[in-house]
């Protein structure tokens, strides 16, 4: 039904020119070569000319501000692996609707370039691969914009940076409300590259069981680019090197709010690499695994963190943060369960080095390898209901005995007008919703159409691959304490 109202309001500006076998155009080409700016082009499923109905072209677009609909969700095959099915060059302006692009796990689904546009909707993208290059799914380059809304992407292969999406030369990627599971790359990023004055924005998103060879088991954001996540979650990405979910570096600048990291893993910095102006707020690491340093935050550059909780996460130093910054500033953050090692570790504090209104409970120590301030405290935390496995299945707002509930800053202060409580979510506080409200929750991803085996909302996620699956498993056996339910 959406993508019907979404087709009926793009049709009242130009003419319809509709391709199958039995319209009036049998290519996808043909019909985008005699269209006009304000056209829709309309692809009927089941009619192309494949003997199984697909489509499968390479279709350049230059100049040209089109929309392209999907009916019958056609299944649309790139024919030219390195462009894709869609390459949007020279000021193009595309809407494309409600298809499916399948690149049999050889070709790209896009690339854009030349200052292009290409927004993508309600579409399922799988099975794509680029050898030799970064991004599997597509490359965005040269002041190009691809937009990503209610859309699935799975399974995706790029021989360098990016198993999903490349993104360099002051180009843009927006991410909304989408799943992507499953890039695979031979360098940085297995999901996503960000690099050289792009920028990324991720929001209500999931992005599972992505792995890379090199830093950034999901995402790498690296100068001079800046990227934001929020509301979105990730989830069982892996690397050997640094940065289980994102690697941030060369001095880049990222932002993240209310996002869930859940079951990353890396050699150092299990959820997060942070070196640049780095900001995380109201978001949750949760059961990310370092082999060496730093199961939830290595921090490196000008880092903030502020309302998070951190539970869980597993190194032999660092077990939540390990801090060698330039400037390092934590507070109103829930250290909690990290059995492994102290939950803070820090070797060079930085200038300036601030850590105020913290809570550590139920760690291997009670605090971080630095004193505490005499604004952090030591208590139980007791959340409503802690189940590391279910990722933001859990809630972790906090129970009326919880030791952080009013423990935060007296000059801050809550939406009821209390002191600032300590960790994302606040207490549970009569006459409060059933659900929590702080951070937002991130979103069920597509509309429709979810991949099968991921319900996000739960994190029931069938997300896990190769490397990343094994060291998941293999951590299990440090989880103490896994499962903890606060009555």
């Amino acid at each position: 039904m959406i993508g019907l109202v979404w087709a009926a309001t793009a049709m009242a500006g130009g003419d319809v020119l509709r391709v199958g076998a039995k319209e009036a155009y049998v290519t996808v080409k043909d019909a985008v070569d005699n269209a006009e700016n304000g056209d829709t082009v309309v692809i009927v499923g089941g009619q192309g000319p494949e003997q199984d109905g697909s489509y499968r072209e390479t279709v350049p677009i230059a100049d040209l501000r089109i929309d392209i609909q999907g009916e019958e969700r056609p299944v649309l095959r790139p024919a030219e692996a390195q462009l894709g099915f869609f390459e949007i060059l020279e000021d193009a302006e595309v809407d494309v609707v409600d298809v499916v692009i399948d690149g049999g796990g050889t070709h790209r689904a896009f690339d854009i370039s030349e200052g292009g546009s290409l927004t993508l909707r309600f579409s399922e993208v799988r099975q794509t691969r680029r050898d030799g290059a970064g991004g599997g799914a597509a490359r965005v380059t040269e002041g190009g914009t691809l937009e990503v809304v209610e859309s699935s992407f799975e399974s995706s292969f790029a021989t360098n940076s990016g198993g999903f999406f490349l993104v360099n030369d002051g180009a843009d990627l927006t991410i909304t409300n989408s799943v992507l599971r499953t890039g695979v790359t031979g360098q940085g990023g297995g999901a996503i590259f960000c690099e050289t004055s792009g920028r990324c924005d991720i929001e209500g998103t999931t992005i599972a069981g992505s792995e890379a060879d090199g830093n950034g088991g999901a995402l790498v954001c690296r100068a001079p680019s800046r990227c934001t996540i929020t509301d979105s979650v990730f989830l069982s990405n892996h690397t050997t090197a640094e940065g289980g979910a994102i690697s941030q570096n060369g001095g880049a600048e990222i932002d993240i709010t209310g996002t869930w990291f859940c079951q990353n893993s890396a050699g150092t910095g299990g959820a997060l690499l942070l070196d640049g102006d780095a900001r995380v707020e109201r978001s949750v690491l949760m059961g990310n695994v370092a082999i060496n340093a730093a199961g939830g935050v290595a921090a490196r550059g000008n880092v903030e963190l502020h309302f998070n909780d951190f539970v869980a996460n597993q190194s032999r130093t660092g077990g939540a943060l390990f801090g060698n910054a330039d400037e390092l500033r934590f507070t109103h953050n829930i250290f909690a369960d990290h059995a492994s090692a102290d939950p803070v570790s820090v070797t060079n504090q930085g200038d300036p080095f601030e850590h105020r209104y913290n809570l550590y409970g139920g760690n291997s120590t009670d605090g971080p390898t630095v004193e505490l301030d005499d604004t952090e405290l030591a208590g139980d935390p007791l959340y409503v209901e802690l189940d590391v496995a279910a990722c933001n299945g859990s809630d972790l707002r906090l129970l009326p005995k919880s030791a952080a509930i009013d423990a935060g800053d007296p000059s801050l202060t809550d939406a009821d007008g209390t002191v600032a409580d300590i960790g994302a979510f606040g207490s549970l506080k009569p006459g409060s919703p059933t659900e929590p409200t702080s951070p937002t929750n991130p979103t069920d991803g597509p509309s429709r159409d979810l991949d099968e085996g991921v319900t996000v909302a739960g994190c029931s996620c069938d997300a896990t691959s190769g490397a990343a699956s094994t060291v998941w498993l293999l951590a299990l056996g440090l989880l103490a304490r896994a499962r903890r339910t606060s009555k």
